[in-house]
């Protein structure tokens, strides 16, 4: 009995069984069309794939961090801002009352404010007051003379 492929080396030509007792070749695998596929994903292109991401999340803090900070920045100085207007408008409204300033926040009858708003100092022809935002990072001052300012009154 001969085991041996028949019909030459012919890619599709019949072959005798690979594990068959009497076969000369037990380890010769018959030729498939398929070809062996990759297993897991390629090296390079996770390499860059990331190399991408940190390179844009690096350009992202680098340009957009600080533009997002400058713009919650004049969202507070906007806030104290006017909140001391409002104060500022609570003293004027004391004063038509009564002759006098308020001398603390108390005394203004007023609601509060978002931001920490306090009377520094008062004389009978002015006041100071100093705002700051809730974070702590925006200090402002106001007084009739100047109006609202960044420089400390009184």
């Amino acid at each position: 009995m001969n085991n041996a492929p028949t019909g030459g080396d012919d890619f599709y030509a019949p072959r005798a069984p690979v594990f068959n007792p009497g076969n000369n070749r037990p380890f010769e695998v018959p030729r498939t069309e398929a070809v062996p596929r990759r297993v897991g994903r390629n090296p390079v292109t996770t390499l860059l794939t990331w190399a991408v991401v940190l390179t844009l999340g690096a350009i992202g803090a680098k340009y957009g961090y600080p533009v997002v900070m400058e713009k919650v920045h004049a969202k507070e100085i906007q806030a104290v801002s006017a909140d001391l207007a409002g104060v500022a408008a609570g003293q004027t409204s004391y004063f038509k009352l009564n002759g006098s300033y308020g001398s603390d926040f108390d005394a203004l009858s007023m609601p509060k404010t978002v931001s920490q708003v306090t009377v520094v100092g008062v004389t009978a022809v002015g006041y100071c007051l100093r705002g700051r935002s809730v974070t702590g990072d925006v200090v402002l001052y106001y007084t009739p003379a100047q109006g609202v300012s960044d420089k400390a009154c009184g």
